[in-house]
């Protein structure tokens, strides 16, 4: 009997150390995560935050039978996870990223099985992560083997849960295989997945469509029509983007047929009480555009998706009580599509080595335009996070431009 006592004390005691280890790390990560007074977020050396993410993931899973609140124990196993292989990816530490999704997706499968539900969006998001990777190797099978079951979980999720979440979800998810099959030459595959996409958006209750659903509506035929698929024009005006006549508008006109395809000038509409929002989720798609246009190495055309963002930052200013806040990031986004077709052209073996001085100022006179806009918009809009997340990535790239330090491994 005093075995078992001594053996129960020595369980209690390790199992104590444990959870006071894991809640010291815990919140010393949330503390430098949510930051001081204001929800100011602070520096932090990337090497200290990934040595402590590493840490907090270790003691977490030591404690896993030890927690009592297995629901809880995931959710703060997700959240490590997805700083960790961030901050890895932000390194350039690719390869120890993917490492860490492949070691989440374990554990999502695990809690699936506990929490469908709950653990559902979890596995998703590991399993578009890690087709990023893929589609970043060449490797095309394992490629659309992840996003076919990342695009199966979107599907569950919509029946689950109906709403624009997962409905986005699913829209790009199947767009994206699209563009992969198009790039393949399996034409029909792809277009079986637009059409899918179109009966999908068809279906949302009118008393359901949001802004998120006419964003989705609006850049369908602009990727429709950027993978070179025919279809039937799409019905309203909705679908007036993806139309060869408004392709070849300059951009102050573009811009017009833009607010107008987005219901913004429709004072009934459902986007007219949100037109910074539903600029900025437009936008993102105009910034998926621009990528992938540099992808196929078109920098001319992904310097068209700049452009139109800069006339519709110019456009927007006229748009609500918000119009100066949206009208600075989407500036920030013009500004970051050009260094970023910059980046591409300076790096690129065939340019000629007499450019690159001059590329290499557009590239930083861009980042710097960029941090400004992105500062500019923090302090019209203090709390927002989406602001000040993009000026720390930007602020970060513009100092590891001008000050590089030597790679970390």
């Amino acid at each position: 009997m005093f075995v078992l006592w001594r053996h129960a004390e020595s369980q209690r005691s390790r199992a104590e150390t444990y959870l006071a280890q894991a809640a010291r790390l815990l919140g010393e990560l949330i503390d430098l995560n949510a930051g001081a007074a204001g929800g100011q977020s602070r520096d932090i050396d990337p090497n200290r935050k990934i040595e402590l993410l590493r840490v907090a993931r270790r003691d977490l899973v030591a404690l896993a039978d030890q927690l009592p609140d297995r629901r809880a124990y995931y959710s703060q196993l997700l959240a490590v996870d997805q700083g960790l292989s961030s901050a890895l990816e932000v390194e350039s530490r690719g390869d120890e990223s993917r490492e860490v999704l492949k070691n989440s997706l374990r554990d999502a499968r695990e809690a699936r099985r506990l929490f469908p539900e709950d653990a559902r969006n979890w596995e998703f998001w590991i399993l578009s992560r890690l087709s990023e990777y893929a589609d970043k190797d060449g490797n095309f099978e394992e490629f659309t083997d992840l996003y076919n079951r990342a695009i199966k979980l979107a599907e569950e999720a919509l029946v689950s849960e109906p709403g624009s979440f997962h409905l986005t979800s699913l829209i790009i998810r199947r767009q994206g295989l699209a563009r992969r099959f198009v790039e393949a030459g399996r034409i029909d595959e792809a277009r079986a997945l637009l059409l899918a996409n179109r009966r999908k958006l068809a279906e949302v209750p009118r008393d359901q469509v949001d802004s998120t659903v006419i964003v989705l509506r609006v850049s369908a035929p602009i990727f429709e029509r950027e993978f070179g698929i025919e279809l039937p024009p799409w019905p309203g005006r909705a679908g007036s983007l993806g139309s060869p006549e408004v392709d070849r508008l300059p951009p102050d006109a573009w811009a017009e047929a833009a607010v107008h395809a987005l219901g913004l000038d429709d004072p009934d509409g459902p986007t007219a009480s949100v037109p910074s929002e539903t600029a900025l989720k437009f936008a993102e798609s105009l910034k998926e555009l621009a990528s992938l246009r540099r992808r196929r190495k078109q920098l001319d055309r992904a310097q068209q998706c700049a452009d139109r963002l800069m006339a519709l930052a110019l456009r927007m200013q006229r748009e609500g009580a918000d119009g100066s806040y949206t009208r600075l990031l989407l500036l920030a986004y013009a500004h970051e599509q050009i260094y970023k077709n910059a980046w591409q052209d300076h790096d690129n073996p065939a340019t000629d080595p007499a450019r690159k001085p001059a590329i290499r100022e557009t590239i930083v006179l861009n980042l710097r335009e960029c941090v400004s806009a992105d500062r500019e918009a923090m302090e019209w809009a203090p709390g927002n996070l989406l602001a000040r997340r993009h000026f720390q990535y930007h602020q970060r790239r513009l100092e590891d431009l001008l000050h590089p330090q030597p790679p970390s491994h």
